[in-house]
């Protein structure tokens, strides 16, 4: 009786956490984003002294793509918010530019593009934005308003255009 309950117990702990082991192999990390695009050819605006992936400074920070130019934090689309602090953050640290590379994983992650590329624009932040996507492709990104919309966010949506 007990080697049943037990065996039901198993089951149902193995029921749940397998489901949840099995999505997460499908995910790519943040530091692969970081690996396979902090190279010189996805910068070309930046004079390339030096590229590291994950330097760490002497606060114990660790930036995640310092360039001779750029300070720039990788962050999936979601944390957009926290990657704004961070990167000024690391900008202001290192006398550098800041930048954020937001992970595009899903097709509903550029709402959260939307979110970060007007924050920026109406606090008139010193960030320049890329995204990358699962293909590791990276791209610069810039908004533009038309005067109608300048004041409001709905109007950002609609008026955003990704180059």
């Amino acid at each position: 009786m007990k080697l049943m309950k037990l065996m039901k117990s198993i089951m149902i702990i193995m029921l749940l956490i397998f489901p949840v082991t099995g999505l997460a192999k499908n995910r790519i990390a943040e530091k692969v984003y970081q690996q396979k695009t902090c190279t010189a050819e996805n910068f070309p605006d930046s004079k390339l002294i030096v590229i590291e992936a994950r330097r760490r400074l002497y606060t114990r920070l660790r930036i995640d793509c310092l360039t001779d130019t750029y300070a720039i934090e990788y962050d999936f689309a979601y944390k957009r918010y926290e990657a704004i602090g961070q990167a000024l953050t690391y900008a202001a640290i290192t006398q550098k530019r800041a930048g954020i590379v937001l992970i595009m994983r899903r097709q509903k992650d550029y709402k959260y593009l939307n979110n970060l590329l007007f924050t920026i624009k109406k606090l008139k932040l010193p960030i320049t934005v890329w995204t990358v996507n699962n293909n590791f492709k990276l791209k610069k990104e810039e908004i533009y308003y038309e005067n109608e919309y300048e004041n409001e966010p709905r109007g950002i949506k609609k008026k955003l255009i990704i180059s």
